[in-house]
């Protein structure tokens, strides 16, 4: 009962739309007061182990690293230089947009963020040239998926701290559904635009792509230097973030687009996106360890199990309750909890830790953009000024690519495998 009410207190509060970090820390202090015999000690302590890993030293850097590639205008200059490149196949615009969002992904770790930036610049464009308001907004929230999986994918950061995996193993294994995610997309533009041939573009003079490829092209070395060097084993996950940070910084400074006024901005808003993160993952931490001590663990556990031992059941199964709770809870806040409770009974049906990283985040992802109340959605509908009718229009559509993307990466292990495994970071 104790943990029935717990649950359900949380829950409540996280519909009402209670700051995530209070929606956790209220009921765990509650449940607390209520136990005379509970060692108050543990509240310090489970807190400080939610923030002691040095491996969060990377969340401030990813973090300051997409907003310098925002203050920079990254994607600005990404996407003229694919759209001079492509501009004159049938539906360019759309697969631009679904590249850019790939590319941005490396610069970014948050879909959200992604999706503020892209849709200021894609979806405008995209009507300009034709395309249908719907259809450029579903297919850019559905782009700036990527920029949670990819690495620097901070919800990956988040995971890897939390399930007590290697940071390089969860963040390389993004790459590969990535590229899957935009196969797919782009799948999915060819067939929405094969019988639109007023979709295409004068192609572009070689001067043209030249001058756009001069402003983009230093962009494009940020991944080298991020996973490149994580990849040769030059630099840990940890370093690579600062170095990537330095690159940026001199990047704003070439570019020369970037003022002291809005520098100061870009530090400020890191440390306020950081600052509610970290406070997100101490609090979570000590829900976490609520859950633990009520045994929720293992009573879900004997649940799966009580219902079938057959793997693919259980992952089919996982998948639609993920995706259900996707459309009304954000990521970050519930990573933490969901892996104190999914880790043991993933364990039992032989899920590698790492592949139950990928499928969570990406479970929760799709559900940012299902309609009616997905968080990428909304975040588009204001940054567009647009209503979300329109905006829900369009997303209804591109659901069908990411679940075909969901169905691969959940049952073709290898995907989000493979890449670890080579590195020796997975068995």
């Amino acid at each position: 009962m104790s943990l029935l009410i717990f649950t359900l207190a949380i829950i409540v509060l996280l519909f009402l739309r209670i700051p995530v970090a209070f929606a956790f820390f209220i009921p765990s202090v509650v449940y607390i007061l209520a136990k005379p015999d509970f060692p108050l000690g543990a509240v310090i302590q489970q807190v400080s182990i939610g923030l002691e890993s040095f491996v969060l030293v990377v969340v401030p850097m990813f973090i300051l690293m997409g907003n310098l590639a925002n203050a920079i205008g990254a994607t600005e200059r990404l996407f003229q230089f694919i759209q001079s490149l492509i501009g004159q196949v049938r539906g360019s615009l759309g697969y631009v947009n679904v590249w850019v969002g790939m590319i941005f992904a490396w610069m970014s770790g948050v879909a959200v963020a992604d999706a503020a930036a892209l849709s200021r610049i894609q979806v405008p464009a995209m009507q300009r040239a034709g395309y249908p308001f719907g259809f450029s907004a579903g297919l850019t929230a559905a782009s700036s998926l990527m920029g949670a999986i990819m690495p620097p994918s901070l919800p990956a950061v988040i995971y890897a701290v939390t399930a007590g995996v290697s940071l390089g193993a969860m963040l390389l294994a993004g790459i590969l559904p990535a590229v899957m995610i935009a196969l797919v997309l782009s799948a999915y533009v060819y067939v929405w635009a094969r019988k639109r041939p007023e979709l295409r573009r004068p192609r572009a003079s070689v001067a043209e792509i030249a001058a756009t490829g001069r402003s983009a092209i230093p962009i494009l070395l940020t991944p080298v230097i991020l996973v490149g060097g994580i990849l040769g084993g030059i630099v840990t996950p940890t370093e690579a973030s600062a170095l990537a940070v330095l690159y940026m910084l001199l990047l704003a400074a070439f570019y020369r687009t970037v003022s002291w006024r809005s520098m100061f901005g870009v530090f400020r808003q890191t440390a306020e996106t950081t600052g509610g993160v970290m406070l997100i993952v101490a609090t979570s931490q000590l829900a976490g360890y609520i859950l633990t001590l009520e045994r929720a663990p293992t009573l879900v556990t004997e649940l799966f199990l009580g219902f079938t031992d057959n793997q693919f059941v259980f992952l089919a199964t996982l998948n639609i309750i993920l995706l259900l709770a996707g459309i009304f809870f954000e990521l970050s806040a519930m990573i933490v909890v969901l892996v104190a409770v999914l880790a043991p009974v993933s364990a039992a049906y032989g899920v590698d830790p790492v592949h139950l990283g990928i499928i969570l985040i990406f479970n929760f992802l799709i559900g940012s953009v299902s309609p009616p109340v997905g968080l990428i959605l909304s975040v588009i509908s204001s940054a567009l000024k647009a209503p979300m009718s329109e905006i829900n229009k369009g997303a209804w559509p591109v659901l069908v690519p990411l679940v075909i993307c969901l169905i691969l990466i959940t049952f073709v292990p290898a995907l989000s495998l493979a890449i670890p495994t080579a590195l020796g970071l997975v068995r």
